[in-house]
């Protein structure tokens, strides 16, 4: 229910947007006279000031007709208010997948929103250019209110959508339905602070704190520290790095998918689906000792606290985000396999043998992810079966996923029996990249519960598999499942698709030691 009068001060009067006035020029001006007048003007102001997009919006209203000048009926129609109180729009934020800009242009940077109006409809709104770049910080659950609200239709995916840019005059956001809280933005006051919408500055620890930033809100090409949930293994996982030098040295690392508040109360089954949410990795690098062998790095249960410090973050397309390991980055998880949340205490170093430094106001952080990620596992109607697939319900004709306990394991021939407790024991094949197959099995243990992501029944090849190790596995008879390697990742025990199998296998004590027969 939306109380503007409530959350929102009362509007200004409205802003008369004149493109003459503001080139100063007459209105039987000529082409050349207008470029001229934007050309001086433009020299005066920054490409990314305010200023400097009126005149150029002015500009382009003046030159739309090249066959005639534009005469007092012309300058009557383009001299439009720019408010209208009447006609504002009002909506709740529901999820967005962050900043995205174009080599570092400010103008050309865009905020894609998922929004719920007030009458209870879906849309998406986008917020273009200095509005993008001061509202990357918008949360799930935020009432924005904005004026004259101009739709448009989205070529590549048909979607008509609610656009705010420089045109826009003012923006109102109210956050938690808090009156203090109240934010009232024109479009002249982006250069300021904005109070609880502005992102930290700097990676370092400032009075006693670290700044941290929602995966939301990660500003591209900028150094940042986060705290987020571990979900998944990026395809490749371990992969194996060639870097400039004058001698053959592999860097190894693992990519990481991960989740935090950002994606508010969409359903978990659709957090690596959904088109306006981040897709954000990690990329850990660790310590090698011996050489070809990756230390310190644990094998990560969904769910786990991962505290991300000094990673540069990066975008390669829409939605896509890469938070890249750097000099000195650092790395810490925490395991929420447990009856309380954890602590900083319980935070071990990914990349260091020294405890890493945290403060008593991390633990808030901590706990509020924690209480997140086990309500989401917990929630049947949240819970990750949306894109199970049961044994006894195989197809192999799309991409199928699995929750599966290991019963046995066979190191020498990357071999792992498996069962979800649906149909019989299958012999499942883990395909791993060169140089590490022992990584994966070095962390495995019996009864523990995994999730396999794109089984198939014919065997997979792995690009940094050499063509002896993937003609091996054509050779190889016996196996049910093939799976890569950097597709397992293990759950935890209070995930409700564990609680599910593992009530069927209690249900018949025989049933474990009959499928190990």
């Amino acid at each position: 229910c939306f109380h503007t009068s409530e959350i929102f001060r009362a509007m200004a009067e409205p802003d008369v947007f004149d493109p003459y006035e503001i080139l100063g020029v007459s209105g039987g001006a000529t082409l050349e006279e207008i470029d001229r007048a934007y050309q001086r003007l433009a020299l005066q102001h920054r490409p990314d000031s305010a200023a400097f997009q009126r005149i150029k919006e002015a500009r382009n209203m003046l030159t739309i007709s090249t066959r005639r000048p534009p005469d007092a009926e012309d300058r009557q129609a383009l001299a439009r208010p720019r408010t209208d109180e009447a006609e504002s729009a009002q909506f709740f934020v529901q999820h967005h997948c962050g900043l995205e800009d174009e080599d570092d242009a400010p103008q050309e940077a865009h905020l894609r929103v998922a929004a719920e109006l007030e009458n209870g409809d879906h849309t998406q709104v986008h917020f273009h250019g200095l509005w993008a770049m001061r509202l990357a910080a918008l949360r799930p659950n935020d009432l924005v209110e904005i004026p004259r609200p101009r739709r448009r239709r989205l070529v590549e995916s048909n979607v008509e959508c609610i656009y705010v840019d420089h045109t826009t005059a003012w923006v109102n956001i109210g956050r938690n339905g808090v009156p203090a809280e109240e934010i009232h933005i024109s479009y002249d006051e982006l250069t300021g602070s904005l109070g609880w919408l502005d992102l930290p500055e700097s990676d370092r620890q400032i009075r006693g704190q670290y700044p941290y930033w929602r995966i939301s809100s990660v500003p591209p090409r900028k150094s940042v520290n986060v705290y987020t949930i571990f979900w998944d293994y990026a395809k490749p996982g371990i992969v194996a790095q060639r870097p400039y030098s004058g001698y053959a040295t592999d860097t190894y690392c693992l990519s990481l998918l991960v989740v935090d508040l950002s994606v508010g109360a969409l359903p978990c089954a659709d957090w690596n689906s959904e088109a306006l949410l981040p897709y954000c990795s990690v990329q850990v690098k660790v310590r090698q000792s011996p050489p070809g062998a990756l230390v310190n790095m644990p094998f990560l249960k969904v769910g786990d606290i991962v505290r991300a410090h000094r990673f540069s973050a990066q975008r390669k397309k829409e939605r896509f985000l890469n938070l890249w390991w750097r000099r000195h980055s650092s790395i810490a998880v925490a395991n929420s396999d447990q009856q309380a949340a954890p602590t900083v205490r319980d935070l071990q170093s990914v990349t260091a043998d020294e405890q890493p430094t945290a403060v008593a106001s991390d633990n808030t952080t901590m706990s509020e992810l924690w209480n997140f990620i086990r309500t989401a596992l917990q929630d049947p109607a949240q819970t990750i079966s949306n894109y199970l697939t049961t044994s006894d319900q195989l197809t192999f004709q799309t991409t199928e996923d699995m929750v599966v306990q290991v019963l046995a394991l066979d190191p020498s021939q990357k071999d792992i029996l498996v069962s979800d407790w649906f149909g019989p024991p299958l012999r499942v094949r883990a395909k791993t990249p060169r140089l590490h197959s022992s990584w994966l099995f070095q962390r495995l243990q019996k009864n523990q519960w995994l999730k396999l992501r794109w089984v198939s029944n014919q065997p997979k090849t792995d690009e940094e598999e050499d063509e002896e190790t993937q003609q091996d596995s054509l050779e190889d008879g016996g196996v049910d499942l093939y799976v890569l390697a950097s597709q397992i990742t293990a759950l935890p025990s209070w995930c409700n698709d564990v609680e599910i199998r593992a009530a069927r296998c209690r249900s018949d004590p025989d049933q474990e030691d009959a499928a190990l027969n």
